[in-house]
């Protein structure tokens, strides 16, 4: 009432007071109240909701910038009276200032979908005031201060107040606004100081840019932690030339310092500011200046301390990173050129860099360069500049970048195996690349691993299967478990049993044993996989080939060795599960009786059981038991079956077991009283039906003769910690051959084919035995004196043995080794391999003296059982065959001689040298009869031994082998 009556009166007065004038005296709104009212605005208080227009805000700009200078006080001092009013409104609380900063609302609603500018940006619309508010606005930026350790400033207002900023239609004073805003820059906490530079682009005004860049490259200089907001506001900026070398050479000087975080977007300034001139340094001082080896080191840590927190591409830095170098190379041909002559002038291994691999394998995923980014990698590794510990180290330490590559790394890989036909070495890089890729990734990418790997195996090739398969046979002994995932795919591999090799077989049964054990003690669902196994063993021992009967025993034995596996070898499976021995042993034991019911029939499929079975004992892979089994049941009837003593040797003397004009006679005996019976049985075909069957004994034994000893010494040296003292006999025991006649008498007396053939077979079995003896007993744990020569006189016999054999081979061309792959009768012969149990009385062989052959006294021995009768004497073979024209074409059908013999080198003096003899000598003498220093190794049995060795060394070593990756294949 009282301010309408003084309205109504002063009207009439003389004196001029406006409405507003008199509001002020009152103190009931101020000036920017008032005036803003008046324009058309509703102002809400305590944040209850967005100011509102009645009117739109250009009119509403108009209406005020009107009002202001229409103003008595204008310019002084009601626009800083405007302001401070507008300061004090900005004041009262936090919400009514974001209130003001955000948009209005225009009669009610945002027409149109487009939101309205806040009043503050619509107040930087007038002129007169700009500048002013500009300051006011921009020294409250220092006000806010972060209230924790990390810089972070949790108020919205200091980046709403920069919004009002950006894209001002007019800048009154630009320069001003330049100088002001920078030097707002040092004293505004950091995550300030980064909104401020990042928006600098969108506030100032182009004729400024000079300006800014050159505080920019000083303030790059001073706080390296601001390089990523300065880089993205010159990204935005034209600079010169000379000012951009600056830029890059601050770049680089902080490049090695920079936090990890930072480093995507400074790679990607660098390489989209990169020009065809300067190019090739850029990519140099990448390479050279960030390290991805620290960078792996920090993301492992970071993965440990996380390990339960799946992180996003986008949170991993060094996939930004990669991506920022993939883009580069995609936006500028010129960039991927400088890459690939980078990586290609390196021409030292230790100056390669997993930044190369990682660039190579970004490039492959690029459309139209696959082909020469596999053949940079191929160059790379054939010369020995990519080693395995890079490639390891580029997948296993940086798989978490290298996600979006899975695929081309898979790609590379399967491109290098298939590859190396001609260079091994490829080989070996990709089986690095697929142990490593299976190691690191999920389960997905190992699916698709093991998937590649079957393909490989199953390609027919065989250095892919051989690669494939040893990786396969790591990764099982390595992760067993996650390899179980992946059954249903190794399983599939049964199928390409025919493009194997046996020894690839091997490898293959021994994964797929080890799958099987696994799933039993995980007490898992795939018994399909045993099922399945279990068929497919006794479909090949039921198949007549030799060939798939031997894939039988090696699936069979790779059963044993892991369910008859040592406790204390069981890596890889948990113990705590096993079964005990009296539950475990049933399973194997059954296992090797119908292995061996299978095959008993077939010496040559015996012997290469026997064999295995002997590597197992001897490597100490199977439990006590299993062997002392395998010792009883198998290995311990040798004797019966090859051991004569004089008892014997009177019977088949008797009993004329010999071929006509061809009567027996022992050979080679050191000292003792027994013989091993060879040729005889060599002749059993050829005797009377009556003799064949009181003896019981069978030409097709001597097959697995050398095989069954191999064993039987085997299970001697596991019993007795490696000594073979209790069957030391075995050395000096003769053998028994033929009457011994030269080849010259042979043909002047008109021997017939089969004659001269026995006798060749007697010599190429008799040098097997010799050569098994070497190797049994050299390989002992402890060897006297007296041992070791015996051992160089075994030498010696062979070296005449052959002599012998080489002579007789000139009279008979057509000489096979019987059990070779020749037939010799179309009858089949089943032989029992498996002794009756031996009585107290059992021969003392270490002694000498022995019991009376079961087979010729006792019938201890089981007769074999002739399914067929003999028919007639093997008839002429119309295929060609292979001729041997010397002993030592035969070398590669005869017993392979062990490493470890040829330590047996160092011992190949034995005598003064006064005292030497001619190497002339007719033959060994028997060990009494001749001196300690006339035994020695002479030049003729060191030469076999080398020539031997040789011949290994050919054989087992390629010339495209490289150190680089030559211990990746297992």
């Amino acid at each position: 009432m009282i301010i309408t009556y003084l309205r109504e009166n002063l009207e009439r007065s003389t004196i001029m007071f406006s409405y507003i004038d008199i509001q002020l005296i009152f103190g009931q709104r101020s000036i920017f109240h008032i005036l803003t009212s008046e324009a058309g605005l509703k102002l809400k208080s305590n944040g209850e909701g967005p100011h509102e227009l009645d009117i739109e805000p250009s009119t509403f700009r108009r209406e005020l910038c009107q009002k202001l200078s229409s103003h008595p006080q204008y310019p002084d001092p009601i626009i800083d009276q405007f302001l401070e009013a507008l300061q004090d409104l900005l004041d009262e609380n936090p919400a009514q200032f974001i209130t003001c900063l955000k948009p209005l609302l225009v009669n009610g609603e945002s027409r149109f979908g487009i939101v309205a500018d806040s009043l503050i940006r619509i107040l930087l619309g007038i002129d007169f005031i700009q500048s002013k508010l500009l300051n006011q606005l921009l020294e409250r930026l220092p006000t806010f201060i972060s209230d924790s350790d990390n810089d972070n400033v949790e108020s919205p207002i200091p980046r709403l107040i920069l919004q009002q900023l950006k894209w001002l239609e007019y800048t009154v004073d630009p320069l001003r606004l330049t100088e002001k805003i920078l030097e707002m820059i040092p004293i505004t906490p950091l995550d300030i100081q980064r909104e401020i530079i990042t928006n600098l682009p969108e506030i100032i005004n182009d004729s400024e840019q000079k300006t800014v860049i050159q505080a920019l490259i000083e303030l790059m200089d001073q706080n390296h932690r601001l390089i990523v907001p300065i880089l993205d506001a010159l990204s935005n900026f034209i600079i010169q030339e000379d000012y951009m070398s600056k830029i890059r050479e601050t770049v680089f000087d902080q490049l090695e310092s920079a936090d990890l975080e930072d480093l995507p977007l400074i790679v990607k300034f660098l390489l989209q500011t990169a020009t065809p001139e300067d190019a090739f340094i850029i990519i140099k001082q990448i390479r050279e200046r960030i390290d991805f080896r620290s960078i792996g080191r920090l993301q492992s840590e970071a993965n440990q301390s996380k390990r339960n927190q799946k992180k996003k591409k986008e949170q991993v830095p060094e996939s930004l990173i990669l991506d920022s170098i993939k883009n580069g190379i995609q936006f500028h041909k010129f960039i991927m050129d400088s890459w690939i002559k980078a990586i290609n002038d390196v021409k030292v291994p230790s100056s390669h860099m997993i930044i190369d691999v990682l660039i190579l394998l970004i490039m492959h995923s690029i459309p139209g360069t696959k082909k020469k980014v596999e053949n940079i990698f191929r160059k790379k590794i054939e010369n020995g500049l990519f080693t395995r510990e890079l490639l390891e180290e580029a997948i296993t330490c940086h798989y978490e970048g290298l996600q979006e590559y899975f695929n081309n790394i898979i790609s590379l890989s399967e491109s290098l195996l298939r590859s190396s036909q001609q260079q091994a070495t490829l080989a070996r890089a990709a089986c690095s690349l697929y142990k490593s890729s299976f190691i690191v990734f999920e389960t997905y990418e190992q699916q698709e691993v093991i998937a590649s790997l079957v393909t490989h195996i199953g390609s027919g090739s065989n250095t892919e299967a051989d690669s494939a398969l040893s990786v396969l046979s790591h990764l099982v002994e390595t992760d067993l478990v996650k390899i179980c995932r992946f059954t249903i795919f190794v399983k599939g591999i049964l199928d390409y049993l025919d493009n194997l090799s046996i020894d690839q077989i091997r490898i293959l049964f021994d994964v797929l044993s080890k799958l099987i054990c696994e799933d039993a003690n995980q007490g898992g669902g795939n018994s399909g996989l045993l099922s399945e196994f279990s068929i497919v063993i006794q479909k090949q021992l039921s198949n007549p080939s030799e060939k798939y009967k031997q894939i039988g025993v090696i699936g069979a034995l790779a059963l044993v060795k892991i369910l008859g596996a040592k406790k204390s070898s069981l890596s890889d499976i948990d113990q705590t599960s096993n079964l005990n021995n009296s539950e475990k042993r049933n399973p194997f034991l059954d296992i090797v009786k119908e292995n061996l019911t299978k095959i008993e029939r077939h010496c040559a499929c015996l012997s290469f059981a026997f064999d295995e079975l002997a590597y197992f004992i001897s490597h100490d892979l199977l439990d006590e038991d299993l062997v002392i089994w395998i010792n009883d049941k198998l290995a311990s009837p040798f004797q019966d079956y090859f051991i004569l003593d004089d008892d014997d040797i009177s019977v088949y003397n008797k009993e004329a077991y010999h071929l006509p004009r061809i009567p027996s006679e022992p050979w080679m005996k050191i000292d003792g009283e027994l013989l091993n019976i060879i040729y005889p049985l060599l002749c059993e075909p050829y005797v009377s039906t009556d003799v064949r069957t009181s003896l019981g004994v069978k030409r097709d034994w001597i097959i697995s003769s050398c095989s069954m000893f191999k064993l039987w010494q085997a299970c001697e040296k596991a019993k007795n910690k490696g000594s073979l003292e209790e069957v030391d006999a075995l050395l000096g025991m003769g053998i028994l051959m033929y009457e011994k006649q030269t080849a010259d008498h042979m043909k002047s007396n008109n021997y017939t084919k089969l004659m001269c053939e026995t006798a060749c077979n007697a010599l190429f079995y008799a040098i097997n035995w010799f050569r098994e003896i070497v190797n049994a007993f050299w390989s002992q744990s402890d060897i006297d004196d007296t041992t070791c020569k015996k051992i160089i006189i075994r030498l010696q016999n062979i070296n005449e043995l052959e002599n012998l054999l080489t002579e007789l081979l000139e009279i008979t061309p057509t000489f096979q080794p019987f059990g070779f792959g020749v037939p010799t009768q179309k009858s089949v012969t089943k032989i029992r391999a498996i002794a009756a149990p031996i009585d107290s009385s059992q021969r003392n062989i270490r002694a000498g003296k022995t019991a009376r052959r079961s087979a010729i006294s006792k019938g201890k021995i089981l007769s074999a059982r002739r399914i067929e009768e003999q028919e007639e004497e093997q008839s002429k073979i119309n295929d060609p065959v292979s001729q041997f024209m010397c002993a030592a074409d035969l070398r590669p059908l005869m017993r392979e001689l062990e490493m470890e013999i040829f330590g047996i080198l160092k011992y190949g003096e034995f005598k003064k040298p006064q005292d030497d003899c001619s190497d002339n000598d007719d033959g060994p003498k028997e060990l009494n009869e001749v001196s300690d220093d006339e035994i020695r190794l002479k030049p003729k049995e060191i030469i076999y031994l080398l020539e031997d060795l040789n011949r290994k060394l050919e054989h087992k070593i390629s010339p495209s082998i490289r150190l680089n990756f030559a211990t990746i294949c297992v």
